[in-house]
């Protein structure tokens, strides 16, 4: 095992910093309905109240991200981030959103997946639209740019970071446990496979 270097170690609460995702996503809801009841279509409310997740976190983290500041930046290697590497990271998020679609799709085809209501019409039954060009950018900025730099900084800079000290196994594991809580209402299976592979990956 390698020796750990003080300098970019994350001194922080794993729980404190779950706890900080939890309640941004949990006023990401409200504002969801809220968008949801003053008329906004549904992916339209989803992506506006996602605006408000990283200003919240970055209030609620301020204390932990100002005192992990320099082991942050060690980790995060700004100084390495190059054109390539940020349109092959948006690439990567596009491609996952358009893999989800696609699961979802063949779910729903092979009858895994049901509408709840009895009275629902059975079989697979699909709708495309295409929404107008401000609502594509903002969900295309949103899921593919924002969403990761959030997460990535969240679970993989500062949670793994965290449970680095308690070696890597354990960092990878419980990264990937705390990935998966987070997006309770995905399939957990793949996020909690996502989450290790992003672990290991980084």
């Amino acid at each position: 095992m390698a020796a750990r270097n003080p300098d970019t170690d994350i001194r922080a609460s794993v729980f404190a910093l779950v706890l900080f995702q939890v309640t941004a996503l949990f006023c990401r809801a409200l504002i969801d309905l809220e968008l949801g009841a003053a008329g906004y279509a549904k992916y339209e409310a989803q992506d506006l109240s996602y605006l408000a997740v990283p200003p919240l976190l970055l209030l609620l983290a301020y204390p932990i991200l100002r005192d992990n500041r320099c082991a942050l930046l060690r980790l995060l290697r700004p100084d390495r981030l190059t054109l390539r590497l940020a349109l092959a990271a948006v690439a990567l998020g596009v491609c996952l959103r358009l893999g989800y679609w696609g699961g979802l799709v063949a779910l729903v085809s092979s009858g895994a997946v049901r509408d709840a209501d009895p009275g629902a019409v059975i079989g697979p039954v699909f709708v495309f639209s295409c929404p107008r060009a401000r609502w594509l950018a903002l969900g295309m900025f949103v899921v593919a740019v924002l969403v990761p730099l959030v997460e990535e900084t969240m679970n993989r800079g500062l949670i793994l970071g965290a449970l680095l000290r308690r070696g890597r196994v354990v960092a990878v594991v419980g990264s990937a446990i705390t990935f998966a809580i987070l997006h309770v209402s995905s399939a957990l299976p793949i996020a909690f496979l996502f989450g290790l592979f992003a672990a290991v990956l980084y």
